[in-house]
């Protein structure tokens, strides 16, 4: 990594390779996160997920990282902050937040996603991402462009994670099983469904693709969300690739409020 001292600017990605697989998968939804509003960057320094001086040890190895976040952050003499020992980045990085001359916030604004999917543990980003439980679904007494938003960000992990190829279309249907998504179908887009399916025979197209193109993944998200994240998204992307161990358990399980009378057409229109 390069820096640029004059600047303050962040060092530069020149040389290094793209993320790909899980770092690409946590780089975008922590994106998506953001954008949406769902994520609150002052958890993410919680005891339960990161400390300051953490953080600066997580980027031991790029002290031009460390330089510039330091620099940004108010620490004036900018050749030394670029070469300060990782346990004094860490040590001054603490102080600032603890007394209140930097908020958490401003750490992460001098981070881009791909960053911290690059350096952090990818276990204590999946669990600071998922930290709000946007499996629940519909819920009383919770403002519906809330519930729009948990519903578009469950479906950016869902797109996320096949575009990366963390999961595939068959790994969906066989998780969720064909008797449940049949569900989500009147009878006679069940016909529909069939004929397509046949015309697909001896094309090369994959039935498993026929199926979710027919149903829509939109559909599944909104539906049935509980059913995705335990027969998905829990077994075949937080287990598979160990991501789920440190999310806080209490939000694993949904809430007394997790079933109302709020309809799904109310809060997504149809």
């Amino acid at each position: 990594m390069q820096r640029n001292d004059r600047s303050g600017g962040p060092p530069s990605s020149r040389g290094q390779s793209a993320l790909e697989g899980v770092g690409a998968f946590i780089a975008e939804i922590l994106a998506a996160g953001y954008e949406k509003g769902l994520l609150d960057p002052k958890l993410l320094f919680d005891q339960e997920f990161l400390t300051a001086r953490a953080l600066m040890r997580s980027l031991s190895g790029s002290s031009a990282l460390r330089g510039c976040i330091l620099h940004k952050l108010r620490y004036d003499d900018e050749p030394i902050s670029f070469d300060l020992p990782v346990e004094v980045c860490g040590d001054i990085l603490h102080l600032l937040i603890t007394q209140g001359m930097i908020k958490p916030e401003e750490v992460l604004n001098t981070m881009t996603p791909e960053q911290c999917a690059r350096y952090l543990d990818h276990r204590l980003l999946w669990s600071f991402a998922t930290a709000r439980p946007v499996w629940h679904g519909i819920r009383k007494g919770v403002d519906p462009q809330i519930l729009r938003a948990e519903s578009d960000y469950l479906a950016v992990i869902l797109f996320s994670a096949l575009k990366h190829g963390l999961i595939t279309e068959t790994d969906v249907v066989d998780g969720i099983g064909v008797g449940e998504l049949r569900k989500l179908l009147f009878s006679w887009q069940q016909e529909d469904l069939f004929d397509k399916i046949r015309e697909s025979c001896g094309t090369g197209t994959s039935i498993d693709h026929v199926i979710l193109e027919k149903i829509t993944l939109i559909t599944v998200v909104r539906r049935i969300p509980k059913i995705l994240w335990g027969k998905v998204v829990n077994p075949k992307i937080e287990v598979v690739y160990g991501l789920w161990s440190t999310r806080p358990p209490d939000s694993a399980r949904p809430g007394p409020d997790e079933i109302s009378d709020t309809t799904y057409s109310f809060i997504y229109g149809r």
